[in-house]
């Protein structure tokens, strides 16, 4: 049995909409009933959730307006796939009202997130004039690269500032996961352009214990 699960906060995004018509087309091709299988995310009163309504979809999760799509991890946009993949959603919720707790602290010497940030921005003189490449040192993380390209270039890629004036910042990120990848990368950046910085994770504790030690060579 396959469930469905259509995700769009504006519920008018035009890749989510033909993924969602390819899925359903396939469907229909099989004799299955897509409404039968299908779910949505999605903020209330879109096209999308007129949708599921008219069309009797299995369920439907709202997306608060105050939401930010980027910044919905930890809504049922992240949650519902996660528990869907046998995740614990509470521990993801503790870890997130942890994290919380630490980065909404004043002192910038006391917050990590701040600290960082400040980081990032003397690096790129505040104008984005680096980049940066994200190289996690572990499976898991292979894909966080691609999660804080958007996170990050959505965010701040802006052609005006707060004040309004003509300013076309942001900064460009790119990465890929170091264990495996990092033979293409470090030759760029060791012998390469001297354009940009580089942000690098590593994993203090894994949750199956620690590995074996890594020798040098064969």
């Amino acid at each position: 049995w396959t469930l469905v699960v259509v995700v769009s906060k504006s519920g008018d995004a035009v890749e989510t909409r033909n993924a969602m018509l390819e899925a359903q087309h396939r469907y229909e091709q099989a004799g299955l009933n897509f409404a039968a299988h299908a779910v949505v995310v999605t903020r209330t009163c879109s096209a999308l959730h007129r949708r599921c309504s008219e069309e009797a979809w299995l369920g439907g999760f709202r997306i608060w307006d105050w939401v930010g799509g980027r910044t919905s991890v930890t809504s049922a946009v992240g949650l519902l796939p996660a528990a869907l993949q046998g995740l614990d959603v509470e521990a993801i919720l503790a870890g997130a009202r942890d994290t919380d707790v630490i980065t909404r602290n004043r002192d910038a010497m006391r917050n990590p997130a701040a600290l960082l940030a400040l980081m990032w921005y003397h690096a790129t003189e505040g104008r984005g004039t680096r980049d940066m490449v994200v190289i996690p040192y572990k499976d898991r993380l292979a894909l966080f690269p691609k999660y804080l390209q958007q996170l990050v270039m959505e965010s701040l890629g802006k052609e005006h500032d707060l004040d309004g004036r003509t300013v076309h910042q942001g900064l460009t990120v790119y990465g890929n996961k170091g264990s495996t990848d990092q033979h293409a990368y470090v030759q760029q950046l060791r012998e390469g352009l001297d354009n940009f910085f580089v942000t690098f994770l590593a994993v203090r504790r894994d949750r199956c214990g620690t590995g074996d030690p890594c020798g040098t060579g064969f």
